[in-house]
């Protein structure tokens, strides 16, 4: 089992999305990530700001981003949120 370390920038973000019908979908892929055997295979390598990073897509419009650390078995959950959100642009 994985264990889950949120940024301050990950937590304000969710703090917004918990109040809309994604809640669920970001609690089952959160749960998805910390029972995984190998977290990089839910999602796909980024390059570029996020280039140590993965992005997860929960349902249609929402992306989780995150760091994998295999030496301490830690999630790092970077950002949340629209692909404007996360990324600064569409």
């Amino acid at each position: 089992m994985w264990i889950l370390h949120s940024s301050e920038r990950f937590l304000k973000q969710l703090k917004k999305i918990r109040k809309t019908p994604y809640s669920r979908q970001v609690q089952k892929a959160l749960h998805s990530l910390a029972n995984s055997g190998d977290p990089t295979k839910l999602g796909i390598r980024k390059h570029g700001e996020y280039s140590d990073a993965y992005a997860y897509d929960v349902g249609r419009s929402i992306r989780l981003i995150y760091r994998v650390n295999f030496k301490n078995l830690t999630i790092e959950l970077l950002a949340i949120g629209s692909h404007k959100e996360v990324y600064g642009k569409d």
